[in-house]
């Protein structure tokens, strides 16, 4: 199961914009968070970061500065892959595997503060 974040809301930059990329390499003791290298399907590693699953939940603990956001206010999207088939196919997220959500949309977390 891959997580796909577009850490700044901004598709030129990234893999189809997304910036960083978890789970592309398998998880040991730690979950592998990964920054997209020259807006091509190329991957190097950032961090590796705390995950736990229970059930069918799975919770990763990634850290602001790892996906450049330290001292900003969050306002992201990200998706959820499972089983892609032909990796570097964007079109894979129609056919292949599972997808959250569909297609080319995708969730966006964004970050509220009170003062």
């Amino acid at each position: 199961m891959m997580l796909f974040i577009d850490a700044d809301r901004d598709q030129s930059t990234g893999w189809n914009g997304y910036d960083y990329i978890v789970n592309r390499v398998s998880p040991g003791k730690k979950a592998v968070v990964e920054k997209n290298v020259g807006r091509r399907w190329e991957w190097e590693q950032a961090a590796e970061v705390r995950y736990a699953v229970k059930g069918n939940r799975l919770e990763l603990a990634i850290p602001r500065r790892t996906l450049g956001l330290s001292g900003k206010t969050i306002d992201m999207e990200f998706k959820w892959n499972d089983n892609m088939q032909e990796n570097g196919n964007i079109m894979d997220f129609y056919v292949n595997g599972d997808t959250a959500p569909g297609g080319r949309f995708n969730f966006r977390y964004r970050e509220y503060w009170n003062e």
